[in-house]
């Protein structure tokens, strides 16, 4: 049921496009797929080689560690999720212009609305896995409702909006039962503590990527590189830009959050004994 729901709410996305668009609006649309889709394809199926070892994780009985882990690989997730959602907001439409002309970007708001729902699926993983592990499949309902919202959102929003009311569907959808339901299913049927613990370090995430955003935001605004002139002098403000800001964000996530303290130490470690043999 699961399977079946997720790839019905996938399919149904581009007839409601097509109805509620011009050709013309969803093959624009199509470009800023490409560029974010196959980015984030490519970083998901590097991360997504865990789920056995999740498995593993909880069969060994271990509560500490189990929520140990999910904190460690949370952070990584989430740390990930920043970082898409930064590159996509400030290299995204200059990478067009470099590849198709200024006359294929289209208005802030979809793109806004494409990062959103690209950080709720990289988020996501992680609850993902460990509702995986600990075998919670009963929510039948959860995967089945989430397609009627996206499908009833999206009728209604294409009907006012256009294409960015039929992408408000999926993210309306997928914020109420992958945000807020499968959370509280996995800590209160799975791990079996306080969502108020989910909560309060969720709320500590997103503060120090919203501060890292703003802070590297108005920093790069005194670099006097046009990222829109040439593939080169794109890559150049590229590799530039998100060092900046994996340094702030990552700064900012290590000292306030315990899952990246973590994880670091752990990646610290793996290093240090490879390098001693």
């Amino acid at each position: 049921v699961h399977k079946i729901a997720t790839f019905a709410q996938f399919q149904l996305q581009p007839i409601l496009m097509f109805k509620f668009a011009s050709l013309n609006a969803v093959g624009r649309y199509e470009n800023y797929y490409i560029v974010t889709s196959k980015t984030t394809s490519f970083v998901t199926n590097v991360l997504n080689g865990g789920v056995a070892s999740v498995g593993n994780l909880i069969a060994e009985g271990n509560k500490q560690n189990v929520i140990k882990v999910y904190w460690e690989l949370f952070a990584l997730r989430f740390f990930i999720a920043g970082m898409l959602a930064f590159g996509f907001w400030h290299l995204t439409e200059p990478f067009i212009t470099c590849w198709l002309g200024e006359e294929y970007i289209m208005g802030k708001m979809l793109l806004f609305l494409i990062i959103v729902n690209t950080f709720i699926i990289q988020i996501r993983n992680t609850t993902d896995s460990f509702i995986t592990g600990y075998g919670l499949f009963r929510d039948v309902w959860a995967p089945i409702t989430e397609v009627v919202i996206s499908v009833v959102v999206a009728i209604v929003g294409g009907s006012l909006w256009g294409l960015e009311g039929v992408l408000l569907g999926t993210i309306v959808s997928m914020a109420l039962i992958v945000g807020i339901w499968k959370p509280y299913f996995l800590f209160t049927q799975g791990i079996k503590i306080s969502i108020w613990i989910y909560w309060g370090n969720f709320a500590r995430f997103f503060a120090c990527f919203a501060f890292a955003f703003f802070v590297t935001h108005k920093a790069i605004a005194f670099i006097a590189l046009d990222p829109a002139t040439s593939f080169l002098i794109w890559a150049l403000y590229a590799l530039i830009v998100m060092i900046i800001f994996a340094i702030v964000y990552f700064v900012m996530l290590y000292f306030f959050t315990r899952g990246t303290k973590d994880i670091y130490s752990r990646f610290a470690t793996m290093i240090s004994a490879k390098l001693k043999k």
